[in-house]
């Protein structure tokens, strides 16, 4: 494994960890563009194809059959926005409901004006990254002048779709007057011969006009290049946290090792054993934006290191055969979209939803012993309210160490370790638990039973709730890690905010996958901006021929 393979994780909640190491490798196998064996495609469309920085892409995702059926089950897209120059600038995850998923992604401030990439992926994909959706985004930085480069070493290359239809008799878009005034609400009739064409993979956008061109990618594999295929395979469940346990004295796997992750929030735990080349996996639960995760072991052992398998596909060797130029209506139109942008910040900034709140039961249900500190007298450490009050838990100690057992209902001694927990996060060392300040910890919770989580089973479960929810002060140790983990995006995290009395800047009037409709017919309703000039209403998607189509239609604002 290589120094550039290995990042390091920062985490502001931790003060003493091992060693803690995000990293991505390959193995030796080679494989060939076009022969996965998937039986689905996936396809992105973005409301435009023309941005700048600090904008937002609208995009639109389908996943369907190679029989052109809708696909009804669950997928877990990956998207990228990546330079011309290999680096990935942002990434989010989406799950598709029937083989659908609409969301966006920003484009960072300091980007260089060039194409860029946005690929959506599953991560069973991995195994050939010619079966990615690709297309390419105009983006202008119009304080920066300079250009991004291109890298000198590609694997695939990138050209246009020239494959593209416009002007289907099967879409037809009406009710389109040919001019409105700004803020004004509209309605406009589509007909749609739903037989033509692939259903998830139809979209719609109103744009200003010259702000879409074709942007969907063919791929072409110019050269043989490693892919890690232990880390390509299908999500069922969930998006899936994978890693690696290693020795760090001589990096051999160390297999057979329980691993706990916790979510901080979510009052569950997921566990998992690591398998004969040590990686574990860990289906997540599906919820939205940025939260803290908990990785341990279930015991102390200072020779390991927990390695987290980076999740996005760090692979981005192509070459996007497209030379970037800026024409003069372009500078016009990238200047407008610009002030657009810098207004929705100024006057937008404060209509963001912050990260989901998470508001979980208890993974256990109801404990069967609870002991609440303040309902007895201060005693000097935790120590004690399990040895001078009544209490299932039995405490060892061994050699400098605590050991906990559990009796059950009936008095019989349950002789499985138990489960530790601290805010319902596993803890792997009950001596720093009993170390906490008693006056920081609310109860204590004790299942007094068998338990059994994924493959794992325990003989119970002690779980130690904080006064505030901050593990009590408590210090994890070796063989642990926390990190901020980016689970799927939220649909929702651009709301509707009222525009009374504030500009209304937005560019693209109206994104959203096919509406529902009947007898061949769908009704939009958009309402226009302030800003002025030429603007198109745009359809779409993909025939059963496999072929793109684009329809459009123009109006003014004035």
């Amino acid at each position: 494994m290589t120094d550039s393979n290995i990042f390091i994780i920062k985490s502001k909640t931790i003060r003493y960890l091992l060693l803690i190491a995000l990293f991505f490798s390959f193995s030796n196998g080679i494989i060939k563009a076009q022969s996965s064996s998937i039986k689905y495609s996936i396809d992105i469309s973005t409301d435009r194809s023309f941005y700048v920085v600090e904008d937002i892409v609208k995009f639109h995702i389908s996943v369907y059959n190679n029989d052109n059926t809708i696909e009804p089950r669950a997928y877990y897209v990956y998207c990228d926005l990546i330079g011309q120059n290999g680096v990935i600038q942002n990434s989010i995850k989406l799950q598709t409901i029937d083989g659908i998923g609409d969301s966006e992604i920003s484009i960072p401030k300091h980007l260089k004006s060039g194409y860029y990439i946005l690929r959506a992926y599953t991560r069973e994909m991995r195994s050939n990254p010619a079966d990615y959706s690709y297309v390419s985004l105009k983006i202008v930085n119009i304080i920066e002048p300079d250009i991004i480069g291109s890298q000198d070493e590609f694997s695939l290359k990138m050209q246009l779709d020239s494959n593209i239809i416009d002007d289907v008799d099967y879409i037809k878009i009406n009710n389109i007057k040919d001019t409105y005034k700004k803020r004004t609400s509209a309605n406009c009739n589509i007909q749609f011969d739903i037989s033509k064409f692939i259903l998830p993979t139809v979209c719609i956008s109103i744009v200003p006009k010259k702000s879409n061109s074709y942007n969907k990618l063919n791929i072409s594999k110019v050269s043989n290049y490693k892919v890690d295929k232990g880390l390509a395979y299908d999500e069922k469940e969930g998006i899936t946290l994978s890693g690696s346990l290693v020795n760090k004295n001589n990096s051999n796997s160390i297999i057979g090792k329980r691993v706990f992750v916790s979510i901080v929030g979510t009052k569950n735990v997921y566990t998992s054993i690591t398998d004969s080349i040590g990686n574990f996996y860990v289906n997540l639960p599906n919820i939205n934006d940025e939260h803290e995760m908990y990785i341990s072991t279930d015991t102390i052992d200072k020779d390991a290191i927990i390695l987290i398998h980076k999740d996005n596909d760090l692979r981005t060797d192509f070459w996007l055969d497209k030379e970037f130029k800026i024409s003069k209506s372009e500078k016009k139109l990238a200047l407008l979209i610009s002030q657009g942008v810098a207004i929705q910040k100024n006057f937008g900034a404060n209509h963001r939803e912050d990260n989901q709140k998470l508001d979980f039961e208890s993974f256990y249900d109801s404990p069967n012993e609870t002991t609440v500190i303040m309902d007895f007298i201060d005693l000097p450490n935790l120590h004690m309210y399990f040895t001078e009050l009544p209490s299932s838990v039995r405490l060892y100690k061994r050699g400098g160490d605590y050991q906990a057992r559990i009796l059950d209902k009936n008095g019989i001694q349950l002789l499985l370790n138990p489960l530790i927990m601290v805010d319902y996060v596993a803890v792997n060392d009950l001596k720093s638990v009993l170390d906490i300040n008693p006056k920081s910890i609310n109860r204590i919770e004790v299942v007094n039973e068998y338990y059994q989580k994924g493959d794992i089973s325990f003989g119970g479960i002690i779980n130690f709730i904080s006064n505030n929810n901050d593990f009590g002060g408590l210090e994890f140790k070796n063989s642990s890690l926390v990190i901020n983990y980016s689970f799927l995006e939220n649909k929702n995290k651009s709301q509707k905010i009222s525009l009374e009395g504030i500009p209304d800047s937005r560019t693209t009037l109206f994104f959203s996958s096919i509406p529902k409709f009947e007898n061949g017919n769908a009704n939009i309703q958009f309402q226009t901006s302030d800003m002025l000039g030429e603007f198109e209403v745009i359809v779409q998607g993909i025939d059963n021929n496999g072929k793109r189509f684009v329809v459009k239609k123009g109006f003014k604002v004035e």
